[in-house]
């Protein structure tokens, strides 16, 4: 079944002035108030090509109750742009039933190989790690998590927020705990252990399917911690696993975040704990920089004022 027939447009390529008439899966959904104090909807949207943001500003009540993330509707609206980014104002929702949609038009794809990213980063991790002990940690860790590693999201909002995220986002730091455990003569074993571990938790701080939502649990505990429990968990599935390796992999991924004001209940207090705070905050940070700068305003110098920077940035140096 085609949806997008009549010259209708994949998301991927509506523009500023577009009429929006497509189906479209709800990812979330969030009510938010303006200045006012009068309700407004923030949506994103889904189809195969990608996503998009959007807003409803009137009818809220009617179409909050009739709304439901994870489900599949029938949006009517006008493409507009909002701090660089494109912005659907919606003025029209249907509910759609499973005869007017094909549900695998709603699946969202990565945009690299995940396969081969998850090879490239099992050799490196495998060549890296010298204690039985530890490897049979790791083994278990792919044989329980794999299949949902593979395909989470790295973040819901700010950096790596797509299928595979969480992936690309642990590959990068195995990548560069290589390197930096070679430059600073660190325990390479142990850093390339955190680097795997150290966002495990996020696979129980938000599901991704059948919409984008914050669980229970990451709510009230959250990702650190959900880590520290999935690696104590694994760990007691090993016999005589060294307890001091334990505590040390502990203590990489309860303080990866760096300060207590961040989240980490601890801070870094070995050099490979430092290191791993390092290379994860700049990952992320050069992760947003890329995703602002890919979605900016070609046109324009700098950037819109990135809050979570505290900056704007230079989209491209033209001089």
């Amino acid at each position: 079944m085609n949806l997008f027939e009549n010259e209708k447009k994949l998301i991927v390529d509506l523009k500023t002035g577009d009429k929006m008439d497509n189906y479209c899966k709800v990812l979330s959904l969030d009510k938010k108030n303006k200045k006012d104090g009068d309700p407004f909807l923030m949506l994103v949207l889904l189809d195969s090509s990608g996503k998009i943001k959007a807003k409803i500003w009137s009818n809220v009540k009617k179409y909050y109750s009739l709304l439901k993330a994870g489900e599949i509707f029938k949006f009517t609206g006008t493409v507009t742009e909002y701090k660089g980014e494109l912005d659907v104002r919606i003025s029209g929702v249907e509910k759609a039933t499973s005869k007017d949609y094909d549900a695998g038009d709603f699946f969202e794809k990565a945009s690299f190989d995940i396969e081969a990213l998850t090879l490239e980063i099992k050799e490196i991790v495998n060549n890296s790690i010298n204690n039985n002990k530890v490897g049979e940690l790791i083994n278990l860790l792919f044989k329980t998590y794999e299949k949902d590693f593979k395909f989470h999201y790295g973040a819901m909002n700010i950096h790596h927020a797509y299928p595979g995220g969480l992936l690309k986002h642990t590959a990068a730091l195995i990548k560069l705990a290589v390197f930096i455990a070679d430059q600073y003569n660190l325990n390479k074993e142990l850093l390339v252990t955190g680097a795997l571990f150290h966002d495990i938790g996020k696979l129980f701080e938000f599901s991704v399917v059948p919409s984008l939502n914050i669980t229970i649990e990451g709510g009230l505990v959250g990702h650190i911690v959900l880590g520290n429990n999935i690696l104590l968990e694994l760990a007691s599935k090993i016999k005589d696993f060294p307890k001091s390796t334990l505590l040390q992999i502990q203590h990489l991924i309860l303080s990866h975040h760096g300060e207590k004001e961040y989240g980490s209940p601890e801070v870094p207090k070995t050099k490979e704990a430092f290191a791993l705070h390092i290379i994860d905050l700049l990952d992320s940070k050069m992760a947003i920089f890329g995703e602002l700068q890919e979605k900016s305003d070609k046109k324009e110098l700098f950037s819109e004022y990135a809050h979570v920077l505290g900056r704007r940035i230079l989209i491209d140096d033209k001089s």
